[in-house]
């Protein structure tokens, strides 16, 4: 699908969330073969980038649960998806401007 394999586990949204909501600053760094493959595709993806914890995994279901219940105490999946879309773009919109200086797309 378009969802990063990262973004599609439960512990990756979430800290992201944590950390955002939180005030904590940070980068979101993509690994190599994930970014050629975003170049490759850049003009075709749509959905790139979007997140759905609902549908995000765990290796314990329990883990799971007990992330779900944090995150409907602060305010929901909707939420959360929100907030860590809104920083996938960023980075995203860093790379897009990286790949345009660099004359990546030629």
């Amino acid at each position: 699908g378009d969802q990063t394999k990262y973004f599609s586990r439960i512990w990756p949204v979430y800290e992201v969330f944590v950390a955002l909501t939180q005030g904590i600053s940070m980068d979101l760094a993509f690994l190599p073969l994930a970014l050629k493959r975003f170049r490759e595709k850049m003009p075709a993806r749509r959905n790139i980038g979007k997140v759905d914890v609902s549908h995000a995994e765990a290796t314990l279901p329990e883990d799971k649960n007990s992330i779900m219940i944090k995150i409907a105490e602060a305010g929901g999946a909707e939420n959360v998806n929100r907030e860590v879309e809104l920083k996938i773009s960023d980075a995203l919109g860093d790379e897009i401007s990286r790949c345009w200086k660099a004359d990546l797309w030629k």
